[in-house]
């Protein structure tokens, strides 16, 4: 930063240029977006959250925009050459302000060391010698920083493990260290590879999935433990089996002594832990989400429940009002305007909510002006005769594709990721028979999460495994380790998609210390009732293709929940 403000005249700032957070930034980003957006072709243009992600991608990975634009949010190609001209308004607006944002800083920096000679020489006569920590997580332009940084003296020292690049998506490159002796042949390499977290037989499958990858060091991690009990790969029917394994285990373990802060549940992906985490507060025991807040407290699974709540309670101004303000143009006051409008039709209607609903939509071209109350009112029009007819699933699945996964799209850089917690919704959905008790488990299990948590500080962690990276538990279950869930199916589609899969797996079984349970479902629910098979992942394929290092206690759960087999 001292540099930055030093010598801002060269990037044409002030040297009293301000920083932006990123509320700050999103909110520069809509200023431009309204001035932009009478001009601009396309209407359906990404909202500045997008819009943000998708020039911080480009500017970290030193990618060109439409590059980024083609392989991450491909839903937006047809809108390239406008994104292109909001970033160019949103550099200049930022520029005019004299204000800087995170990447900023970054850019900026690289280049009064690559454009500014004289100023670059004085800052590599100040700075002697440099050390980078994690240096598997660094991006293009960080990359080209630290080489900038010391090119006239070359003192450089860069700590990392290259098993543990798991952030591509966020722009880290592993080529970075891959290649890092290339770019300094004459760098000595000091290899780390004696471990004193994890007992010798999880360091078995670790070192067996590793000799598995086509991309990376070759290692052999030595344990400074003994051996320890054997890891466990426990073949479970379903997901619901798998969660009841879970929570019969860990009531087991806090039986014989073991903490329940000791204790941890590692998944791929948010959506993944539903039936863990219902299956847990059946059971009263208390847990915490460290990778973000739990499902059903998630804004996007609370949007769609929102339509469900109020076609079940028809006076609840809440779920109401959530649903319409998710529609373009609709605030609090067309909220509160509408919600008053409705109950005065359900007075005429004499407390039909479809008549209701019918009335108000008759009178909303008088009443109504803002855009986007017909199609809200619409939607509760179709869905509110649905109940009697269709699953508690199909009415989820029918409100995201009626327009709340093209919201989600335009809104969010994260689409996906919220599309499917919605789909995997509508998959546990199946295993409810009726409308009304999805609703009242659904109410119950919050209720008693409230008791639970109140009253117990020590609980179980349940993480996304990239969440957990730096962690450490005594006991750690590896869940839905199924082809498509684990690795993703997004990965399966990725040049480097498989490798860094295998790395996440890699991370996910070192965070154990003393036990390793990797668990997988046989089959899940489809839409017509029927069970789907599923394939167990091949990181357990690769564990049990013969390789002595990895032994593991095969755990297969039958219909009564017993051990069948131990090999």
């Amino acid at each position: 930063m001292q540099y930055l403000r030093q010598h801002a005249p060269a990037l044409n700032y002030t040297t009293h240029f301000t920083l932006l957070d990123r509320a700050d930034a999103k909110e520069v980003m809509e200023a431009v977006l309204a001035e932009k957006l009478a001009e601009l072709s396309h209407k359906k243009l990404p909202k500045a959250d997008v819009l943000l992600e998708i020039l911080s991608l480009a500017m970290n990975t030193l990618t060109p925009m439409h590059e980024i634009i083609f392989s991450r949010f491909p839903r937006f190609y047809i809108c390239t050459t406008e994104i292109g001209q909001i970033a160019l308004a949103f550099m200049e607006k930022k520029l005019a302000m004299n204000v800087m944002d995170f990447d900023d800083l970054l850019i900026n920096f690289r280049l009064l060391l690559t454009e500014h000679p004289v100023i670059s020489d004085l800052i590599q006569k100040e700075i002697q010698a440099v050390l980078v920590d994690e240096y598997q997580d660094t991006n293009r332009l960080q990359s080209e920083i630290v080489d900038a940084l010391v090119s006239s003296h070359r003192n450089l020292t860069v700590v990392g493990d290259d098993a543990q690049s798991i952030y591509g998506f966020r722009g880290a490159d592993i080529y970075n260290m891959l290649e890092f002796s290339k770019r300094y042949p004459d760098a000595l390499l000091l290899s780390l590879n004696t471990n004193y977290r994890s007992t010798a037989s999880i360091l078995g499958v670790a070192n067996t999935s590793l000799t598995h990858a086509q991309v990376g060091f070759k290692k052999t991690l030595i344990p400074a433990r003994l051996n320890g009990e054997s890891p466990a790969l426990v073949s479970c029917q379903n997901a619901s089996q798998q969660a009841n394994f879970i929570a019969q285990r860990i009531l087991e373990l806090r039986k014989s002594g073991v903490k329940l802060s000791e204790i941890a549940v590692l998944y791929r992906a948010h959506h993944h832990a539903i039936e863990i985490q219902m299956e847990l507060l059946r059971r009263r025991i208390p847990f915490q989400v460290r990778s973000g807040i739990k499902f059903f407290e998630q804004a996007h699974v609370k949007d769609v429940m929102s339509y469900l709540r109020f076609i079940y309670n028809p006076d609840e101004a809440f779920s109401f009002k959530r649903g319409i303000k998710l529609y373009t143009g609709v605030g609090r006051v067309t909220a509160d305007k509408t919600w008053l409008l409705y109950q005065a039709a359900q007075k005429k209607s004499g407390g039909d909510m479809l008549s209701s609903i019918q009335l108000l939509l008759h009178d909303s071209q008088r009443d109504l002006s803002k855009a986007g109350v017909v199609p809200f009112l619409e939607l509760l029009g179709r869905l509110i005769p649905m109940v009697k007819t269709n699953s508690v699933s199909e009415l989820i699945k029918y409100v995201l594709k009626a327009g709340y996964e093209d919201y989600l799209l335009k809104s969010f850089f994260n689409a996906k990721d919220r599309i499917d917690d919605i789909s995997q919704l509508a998959e546990y959905a199946l295993s409810y028979g009726s409308f009304e008790s999805f609703l009242n488990e659904l109410l119950l299990m919050q209720n008693l999460d409230a008791k639970c948590n109140e009253e117990d500080e020590e609980k179980v962690s349940l993480s996304s495994i990239h969440q957990s990276k730096g962690l450490e538990w005594s006991h750690v279950f590896v869940v839905w380790l199924c082809e498509g869930r684990f690795p993703s199916e997004f990965s399966l589609r990725e040049r480097k998609g498989i490798e860094e899969e295998r790395r996440l797996f890699y991370v996910a079984i070192t965070r154990a210390k003393d036990f390793l349970s990797l668990c997988y479902p046989r089959s899940y629910l489809q839409n017509d009732g029927r069970a789907q098979k599923l394939i167990k992942s091949r990181f357990i394929e690769e564990l049990l293709s013969g390789n002595s290092a990895a032994q593991l206690e095969n755990w297969i759960l039958e219909e009564e929940n017993e051990i069948a087999a131990t090999v």
